[in-house]
């Protein structure tokens, strides 16, 4: 007899606005320009953890205005680690 694993339901705006400060991050510390190897990690965590919201299927249909935008601060924060 096999287990079946039932995913909790994800409180979809707070996820939203948990991504937010994500993505409010990542713009601050592009935007001030500095490297360094804990500015690369953090933006690296923050980019991974918008990734992961964006890749979820209720995020990603709940139509938000938001969803540009986290995916542009991905965008910008891996460019800017390959810098």
């Amino acid at each position: 007899m096999s287990e079946e694993i039932i995913q909790p339901a994800i409180d979809v705006e707070a996820t939203i606005r948990a991504a937010g400060d994500s993505e409010d991050l990542i713009r601050r510390l592009v935007d001030a320009g500095e490297h360094s190897e804990d500015i690369h990690a953090t933006i690296k965590r923050n980019t991974d953890h918008l990734g992961i919201v964006l890749g979820k299927e209720e995020v990603a249909s709940s139509g938000s205005p938001r969803l540009a935008g986290f995916q542009e601060a991905v965008t910008l924060g891996e460019a800017f680690i390959a810098e």
